[in-house]
């Protein structure tokens, strides 16, 4: 049993990849595999990198049919975000949305185990404006959101479920932590706001992949699971 996982170098994904390999081999996808990435799994022999450029949809499409002919694979995470100095509208919705609606697509279609799992990650921004975000993330997001519900019906005939998180804006990074050094006071006004009075970890988003990857979750499709503390369920006069 496999599993695949896109996006490099993000946390999360790591961290995704690491959990899973726990129980099973894991197809860690990544634009591009530098020494990095190299080092963060060298002593895990459970994860196996690969270049896979999610701009040429085609490519990863080959890349996909090849791997699922010698490989039993019981889950897709779509974990990745587009990063690029400069947005180009154009290619973000291919990497973010065009690109995995045809990999889980082909997935789908061609899954004949029976309980396959397709989770993807989403945003704050796929309902609600984040200040910090362009448009163009917004809407990927959005479309994102909408893919977790259209293939949760649409491709529910092969045994695969597909089910979406949406992380917090507080979940603690390694990329965040001169910013927590450097603001003590204002993480701490952001823990108070917090019901649970905390940051958020990329390990128990992991945590929460790993259970709707699994039998544990086997009636749970088609739905969005927000993994923020419970902040998202305050009313904005207590930021105040």
């Amino acid at each position: 049993m496999s599993f695949i996982v896109t996006g490099g170098h993000s946390p999360i994904a790591v961290a995704i990849s690491k959990n899973l390999s726990k129980r099973s081999s894991v197809f860690h996808l990544t634009r591009k595999c530098d020494e990095t990435l190299r080092n963060t799994f060298a002593n895990n022999a459970n994860i196996i990198l690969e270049e896979w450029d999610l701009e040429r949809t085609d490519d990863c499409l080959e890349k996909l049919k090849r791997l699922l002919i010698l490989e039993n694979i019981e889950g897709i995470i779509f974990a990745h975000r587009y990063r690029s100095e400069s947005v180009k509208p154009i290619t973000q919705y291919v990497v973010e949305v065009e690109t995995p609606f045809q990999l889980l697509r082909h997935y789908c279609e061609n899954y004949t185990g029976q309980n396959g799992s397709a989770v993807i990650l989403t945003s704050p921004a796929s309902e609600s404006v984040v200040p910090d975000q362009s448009f163009n993330y917004h809407a990927s997001k959005a479309a994102l959101s909408q893919l977790v519900k259209y293939a949760a019906i649409h491709f529910k005939d092969k045994g695969v479920r597909t089910n979406g998180i949406s992380p917090g804006a507080f979940i603690e990074k390694e990329r965040s932590r001169k910013f927590y050094e450097t603001n003590v006071q204002r993480l701490e006004e952001i823990k108070a706001f917090i019901p649970l009075r905390r940051l958020g970890t990329a390990d128990e988003i992991a945590n929460l992949v790993s259970y709707l990857c699994s039998e544990n979750s086997s009636y749970i499709n088609g739905v969005i699971i927000k993994i923020d503390g419970g902040y998202s369920n305050m009313e904005p006069s207590y930021a105040l």
